[in-house]
């Protein structure tokens, strides 16, 4: 499976690129919605550096500190990034972690509204269904990496897997579960879930 693509001599990663593209919508979206609210979308653009500083770096750690048994088979263990620093700041190769995006990104907005003397809570919740529509749409860069998927299995929807990426002991299985695919659904329906909730709150 190709995992990029190259323009003019460029040479641009699908999961790079859909990185992007799910921040800036996420953004956007957020944008918007701070902007019904009548607070001042200019404060969340220049929030917006740290709070992706702080997801990226969360993320990067959470992955460094807890690799998938994937990235272990592949000798991407803890103590392998710890010891080769380049590959640890080699974000564009791959190896990030949800869980530690989305902690990341809280801190760095708690504390940039901390500095800033707002309300923290205000804030995000605005750009909470941002960050579930940035998910929704990053997560698909984690299927041409090959690093979300689950257990083997002969549903419809199966994603291939290449030998390469497959973890030990199921090096004939081809099929498996795509729990990037269920991530990013999942994401979908929390941002139905926030902006449903969100009407129903209006009209009571």
């Amino acid at each position: 499976m190709p995992t990029y693509f190259t323009i003019v001599g460029i040479k641009i990663t699908y999961f790079s690129l859909l990185l992007v593209i799910g921040a800036a919508a996420g953004t956007g979206l957020a944008v918007w919605r701070i902007s019904r609210r009548g607070l001042p979308p200019g404060v969340l653009l220049d929030a917006l550096p740290w709070v992706l500083l702080g997801g990226v770096v969360g993320a990067r750690l959470f992955h460094i500190f807890s690799p998938p048994r994937s990235m272990v088979m592949r000798g991407l263990t803890t103590r392998y990034y710890l010891t080769h620093f380049y590959d640890a700041l080699a974000i564009w190769k791959g190896g990030f972690d949800i869980y530690g995006a989305v902690v990341g990104g809280i801190l760095a907005l708690y504390f940039f509204t901390r500095i800033k003397d707002m309300k923290f809570y205000s804030w995000a919740d605005a750009a909470a269904p941002g960050a579930c529509l940035g998910q929704a749409i990053s997560s698909w860069g984690l299927y041409f990496n090959q690093e979300l998927y689950g257990k083997p299995t002969r549903v419809p929807w199966a994603i291939q897997i290449d030998p390469a990426y497959r973890l030990e002991g199921y090096q004939e299985v081809a099929y498996y579960h795509p729990l990037f695919l269920y991530f990013s659904l999942w994401s979908l329906v929390s941002l139905a879930f926030l902006l449903g909730m969100e009407r129903i709150r209006k009209k009571n």
